[in-house]
């Protein structure tokens, strides 16, 4: 799959950026994946693991509440 030209290399300002959210958030992923086994492991039930998870989803409710509104504004490229 053809992907164009890697972003790190384009010339843009703050586009190296991208590619290190992106790798940190893919680690926090799969660490994410093996403290949820090791949760289940631990306690025996699917059930206290699993809903810990939710914790993540209601954070980030939480937090879209402070990012600015970009409504009737030109988004960068």
């Amino acid at each position: 799959m053809n992907r164009g030209p890697r972003d790190d290399r384009s010339g843009q300002p703050g586009v190296g950026h991208r590619s290190l959210t992106t790798t940190l958030s893919r680690w926090a992923a799969a660490a994410g994946a093996f403290l949820i086994g090791y949760g289940i492991h631990a306690t025996g039930s699917l059930a206290l693991p699993l809903s810990l998870t939710a914790v993540v989803f209601l954070l980030g409710i939480a937090l879209i509440r402070t990012a600015p509104e970009t409504r009737d504004q030109e988004l960068p490229a």
